[in-house]
């Protein structure tokens, strides 16, 4: 509704501008000629800018239905230089360069020379190449409100709005940057993201998150147990105290903007009316699927193999368990090369199994085996250790520990299936240590 308002006003003011302009002889509509209104609404925008003496803080969401926001701070003189930073990346520091007000469909205030404002423009961006944030370097002014100057960009229609800072406020451009590792991916951190809706009753909804790091955009997707999907999706712009979603967060009648953050529960929380939307780590997936079920019927050889390349959904977590194999039986001049997980849910005992293979420094090596016995339970896979089968198995037992553990946990492992594996026409499909779900593999089934 804000924006609403403020295109209306951009509008009319538009309309007032032309009008003005118009010769009628039979009314005299202002006392001043256009070219003095116009010269007086720049000497307004002028001294505003220069009115704040520490400057001004902005958040600039360029396009919020496909990128999120990011901080500006900016200090205006009097001899048409202002200095910057922004968080925009990790380049922080301090720059100067000119501005300009002027006339063009209405008063804009134009950054002319290059600074922090115009990477948001940059179409060279490492993964946006071609497109950048899709951001300007020029603003039409709209308004003075208590000091704070509104203006919108006029290519996206996106409003910006200058907040008056002390000089004290600049150094948090550097704490908004360094929030955005708080969603990142962590050797700890859950495999699972949501954001998660309770009202006042205690009554939950939890949507799944897919959280694009570059683009600082979220889409979130509710599956319901009658199967109705809901989406919805926001970028965010982080913040000295945690971070602001735009377009604001509308769910139940409820709208959801500003969020603290929470350094015991490290999420976001934005309390509204006794409704509370948190985002952040789950402890395990907001739906679970009933993929598990198709395992053993149109697939029983799970494959994962390092040198088929990486993929981002096998987790930090489960690369650790990789990495500890690889230490432990590096005294044998080994490393694991893959392994594979065979199941028969309706065979004996020996036909399901771990088998793992190790190499050499020249690809010679060696196949273990780990007898295991497999169950399907509250839609998860569960595996009971059996035994280790031969004597390089048992001598090798204790290295292989951390991959075994994943697989016979507990609390069981999710499953989910994920399409094609890269260029294959292989199934692929990841598993998830329900009990500590920072841990993740993503392989493909033979």
């Amino acid at each position: 509704m804000i924006i609403k308002a403020l295109k209306k006003i951009w509008f009319l003011s538009l309309l007032l501008v032309f009008f003005s302009c118009s010769n009628d002889d039979s009314e005299e509509l202002f006392n001043e000629t256009p070219s003095t209104r116009i010269d007086q609404r720049i000497s307004e925008l002028q001294n505003l800018l220069l009115a704040s003496p520490d400057g001004y803080r902005a958040i600039y969401f360029t396009k919020d239905d496909e990128y999120g926001g990011f901080t500006f701070y900016m200090k205006f003189n009097s001899d048409g230089t202002v200095e910057m930073t922004s968080d925009v990346d990790s380049e922080t520091a301090i720059t100067s360069s000119r501005y300009d007000v002027k006339m063009g469909t209405t008063t804009e205030l134009v950054f002319s020379t290059r600074n922090h404002i115009h990477k948001v423009s940059d179409s060279n961006i490492p993964g946006l190449i071609g497109s950048g944030y899709e951001g300007n370097s020029n603003f039409m002014y709209i308004k003075n409100e208590g000091g704070n100057i509104t203006f919108i960009e006029p290519r996206n229609e996106a409003v910006i709005i200058f907040e008056p800072v002390n000089a004290g406020d600049w150094a948090n451009v550097n704490t908004s940057l360094a929030r955005r590792s708080s969603l990142l991916p962590s050797v700890t951190s859950s495999v699972f993201q949501g954001l998660t809706i309770e009202d006042a009753s205690g009554n939950k909804k939890v949507y799944n998150i897919d959280y694009d790091s570059l683009r600082l955009f979220i889409n979130a997707t509710n599956q319901a147990e009658d199967g109705t999907v809901t989406e919805i999706s926001y970028g965010i712009a982080y913040t000295t105290d945690g971070l602001v979603a735009s377009p604001p967060i509308e769910i139940d009648g409820t709208s959801y903007e500003t969020f603290i953050f929470n350094e015991t529960s490290m999420s976001y929380i934005s309390t509204v009316g006794g409704n509370t939307a948190t985002i952040g780590f789950l402890d395990e997936p907001p739906f679970i699927t009933n993929d598990v079920l198709d395992i053993g019927v149109d697939f029983s050889t799970f494959l994962y193999r390092p040198s088929l390349g990486a993929n981002p959904l096998t987790s930090l977590g489960f690369d650790a368990i990789i990495d500890q194999i690889n230490t432990g039986v590096a005294p044998f001049g080994l490393s694991m090369f893959e392994f594979r997980v065979i199941i028969d849910l309706e065979g004996a005992d020996g036909d399901t199994f771990l088998q793992i293979r190790l190499v050499d420094n020249t690809g010679a090596g060696l196949n273990i085996f780990y007898d295991m016995r497999p169950s399907v339970m509250d839609k998860k896979l569960f595996f009971e250790y059996i035994a280790p089968v031969g004597g390089n198995s048992i001598f090798l037992e204790s290295q292989m520990q951390p991959l075994i553990d994943f697989l016979i946990n507990t609390q069981g492992l999710y499953y989910t299936t994920t399409g094609n594996f890269q260029t294959f026409i292989n199934t692929a499909g990841t598993f998830v240590n329900a009990d500590d779900t920072s841990q993740r593999v993503y392989g493909l089934w033979l």
